[in-house]
């Protein structure tokens, strides 16, 4: 069954003839329609009994689950449990937690939880405590702080209750998953710069002693951490799930670290931050642009990303001048970076051009100096010369290779040049490429170049 997709039915169906507060739905000239009937109807009556008709839904802001109200089985049963959030709208009103279960063909609330958070961050489920069910997990949000409490929550079959199990630390960003290979999940919390500790990233793995998850390891994150813009949970090998965390710094520029449970060690691990510094002290990974870490190649590894500029001279327009975006797989044996794809991105125009193997001039370390690019962002236009070295080894520009346009429909419906060829179009945009310099050992062939060129997804 489609739980998210059955829960927005539901909640809109429950909200619109409920006393919910208008910004939940605008109904506009729209007929008012039936009551729920059924199920929808008891679980209706049920949240109209504890809070009033003038109550509100809350809504979890990130995440997977955004509904106020969401279906999931808890208790391994094969039914469903309905999760409810929502305040009984008074000026001082808390945010009510409310699970319900249907029992002898009629729904029923088995707990309700009372919050003083603000709001609601998010809610997920996994199984942390090895009892092949699912437990709920809620993110609350304050006023005023970025730092948000975790709580849990577990179905107890003995009582046919819900069981709450705190978890002691806030967290600004966190990841879920079985991050050490033991076929349960565990929690990883971040928190950015606080007064006591600095950034950390804190492992929390379920304690059968205390029944609730308990913090096992946590190691610091870079001390120049301000903000997380992406972190994902993926394999950075064959074997080793990760949370990959590419963070802004006090200087804006973004940089990657991978947290990782360390089996042999018993340990939380951060190499990217302690172990792969330059000589300046900056992480390897550390890049001006916004690209994040991803799975580049489907793989089913994630790549990081590691920016430079292309080769230029030194009274060239900086504004014009490409940068070359190398992907890299991080080999925990060695702590070291292999290289799996470099590519010219353009944002502005969303798409890229992988660098072929003929443009490397080291293939064991893949390091593409044979080329550079310059982009110009009015006329829509990418060109790639070639890159000639001197005795001075600075170098300078060759040949122009090709250059690579992008059009309106209507523009390019009235192109007449026949020397310039279409790669791909979209509704919006038609991307055609010109071959300036066949005879150039450099040049792409138009095969080539449809290898080459990717649209961003």
């Amino acid at each position: 069954m489609k739980k998210r997709i059955l829960a927005l039915i539901m909640v809109l169906s429950i909200a619109v003839l409920s006393g919910c507060s208008a910004n939940f739905t605008d109904g506009g000239n729209m007929m008012r329609p039936p009551r729920p009937t059924g199920d929808k109807a008891e679980i209706q009556n049920i949240i109209e009994e504890k809070a009033g008709s003038g109550f509100t839904f809350v809504y979890p802001q990130s995440g997977e689950y955004r509904s106020a109200v969401t279906m999931q089985d808890l208790d391994n049963d094969g039914s469903d449990e309905a999760i409810a959030l929502f305040s009984s709208g008074n000026e001082n009103a808390k945010i009510n937690l409310m699970i319900m279960t249907k029992q002898d063909e009629s729904w029923k609330s088995i707990a309700t939880i009372q919050s003083s958070a603000a709001g609601v961050d998010r809610m997920f489920f996994a199984d942390i405590n090895g009892d092949n069910k699912l437990e709920l997990f809620i993110g609350w949000t304050s006023l005023g702080s970025n730092e948000k409490q975790i709580s849990a929550y577990a179905f107890d079959d003995e009582h046919n209750q819900i069981r709450e199990m705190p978890i002691d630390s806030t967290y600004n960003e966190l990841a879920c998953a079985d991050f050490d290979n033991d076929n349960q999940s565990e929690l990883i919390l971040l928190t950015i710069a606080n007064k006591d500790d600095g950034s950390l990233a804190k492992f929390f793995k379920y304690s059968t002693n205390e029944k609730r998850p308990m913090l096992s390891s946590s190691v610091p994150l870079d001390s120049e951490l301000t903000r997380i813009s992406n972190a994902s949970v993926g394999m950075v090998d064959s074997n080793t799930r990760a949370l990959i965390i590419d963070g802004e710094s006090h200087s804006g520029t973004i940089s990657t670290q991978i947290i990782y449970w360390d089996n042999k060690e018993q340990a939380l691990k951060n190499p990217l931050s302690t172990l792969l510094q330059t000589s300046s002290n900056t992480n390897v990974t550390t890049r001006t642009t916004s690209t994040i870490s991803k799975d580049i190649n489907n793989d089913g590894i994630i790549e990081i990303p590691s920016v430079a500029t292309m080769p230029a001279g030194n009274k060239e327009d900086a504004t014009t001048i490409c940068s070359l975006t190398t992907w890299n797989q991080y080999q925990l044996k060695t702590n070291s970076f292999k290289v799996v794809l470099n590519m010219v991105i353009n944002y502005k125009d969303g798409y890229y051009l992988k660098i072929p193997e003929k443009w490397l001039t080291d293939k064991k370390n893949s390091w593409p100096t044979y080329v550079t690019a310059r982009i110009n962002n009015e006329d829509r236009t990418l060109s790639v010369y070639e890159w000639l070295s001197d005795e001075t080894n600075t170098g300078y520009i060759g040949d122009k290779l090709f250059t690579i346009y992008v059009y309106s429909k209507k523009e390019w419906d009235s192109e007449s040049s026949s020397e310039k060829i279409l790669l791909r179009k979209t509704d919006n945009s038609y991307y055609a490429v010109k071959i300036e310099n066949s005879k150039n050992k450099l040049s792409l062939t138009e095969e080539e170049l449809n290898e080459c060129f990717m649209l961003m997804s």
